[in-house]
């Protein structure tokens, strides 16, 4: 498989408030969390489903700061247990929350870095 990605994602999981519309019509609301989340986009899981193309507000929750991002869907499913998994592609993010952003995915990526370098077998 291709990875089509231009960032690398990092398992976060996250409460997020999710605005959708249609033709600048907000047309939903409520509550969902992202799964994963790269400075380009997110896996974002809500109770409901999200058309693919939608235009989507989105209020990430990062540790008590606050990441405003406007994004557009680029596919949804429904998984067996009634929730709805949507690939969402960031549009516009201000310099403030790219800054939180990029702080976090920083610590989760040195985090892995020392996991694999725990992996690593002992040198003989």
């Amino acid at each position: 498989m291709i990875e089509k990605r231009k960032h690398l994602r990092f398992d976060m999981i996250n409460p997020t408030r999710v605005e959708v519309f249609n033709d600048d019509i907000l047309t939903r609301q409520g509550q969902g969390r992202t799964i994963n989340i790269s400075r380009g986009g997110a896996l974002l899981e809500t109770p409901f489903p999200i058309e693919k193309g939608r235009k989507l507000a989105l209020v990430v929750n990062l540790e008590k700061e606050f990441v405003y991002i406007s994004g557009s869907v680029a596919h949804t499913r429904c998984e067996s247990d009634g929730c709805y998994k949507t690939g969402v592609m960031f549009m516009s993010i201000d310099d403030r929350g790219m800054a939180v952003l990029d702080k976090y995915i920083k610590l989760f990526s040195s985090q892995r870095e020392k996991e694999r370098g725990q992996k690593a077998p002992a040198a003989k």
